[in-house]
């Protein structure tokens, strides 16, 4: 291919991409995306919910559904993680310790959260059940458990005031 083809073809490659992030569905979010619920709403409305910062995570073989989470061994937050979690305020349910152990589902196939070490998150969750180790599975991103880097504690709280 000559010099005119390739950037023809670059061209082409950069227009696609550009097509592809304006609709949403743009590299790993295909099969991802979700209609993302009021995070205090979703707390008001869970069996569970708390704030609280990470503190270790590790992998988990949790699966909710055998076979439906594709992970990937290249993309690090690919896979089923069992973390420690640090409760600074319980919302809802019954959060008997300070720290409790929390599943998150695979983010990268199944809309599970990405807890990231040293952060700070709003978790909707409900009791584990499976034979996995984990007191609580957090639900998916777009079932309200959010980071609150993108919305401030006091937001939230403020909020969850005001919606009780």
């Amino acid at each position: 291919m000559n010099q005119r083809g390739r950037s023809v073809l670059a061209i082409n490659v950069v227009l696609a991409r550009a097509v592809l992030i304006a609709l949403g569905v743009a590299g790993e979010a295909v099969g991802s995306d979700c209609v993302r619920k009021d995070p205090v709403a979703a707390a008001r409305d869970a069996q569970i919910a708390f704030i609280a910062r990470v503190k270790t995570a590790d992998p988990s073989d949790f699966e909710r559904v055998p076979g439906r989470c594709d992970t990937s061994l290249y993309h690090r937050e690919c896979g089923a993680r069992l973390n420690t979690m640090e409760v600074r305020r319980v919302l809802r349910g019954d959060v008997p310790s300070f720290r409790v152990r929390v599943i998150t589902e695979d983010t990268c196939r199944c809309n599970g959260p990405f807890f990231a070490l040293g952060r700070e998150y709003l978790v909707v969750a409900e009791p584990n059940t499976s034979a996995s180790p984990g007191d609580y599975v957090a639900k998916s991103k777009c079932d309200g458990t959010v980071e609150l880097g993108y919305s401030s504690d006091a937001e939230v709280l403020r909020a969850w005031e005001g919606k009780k």
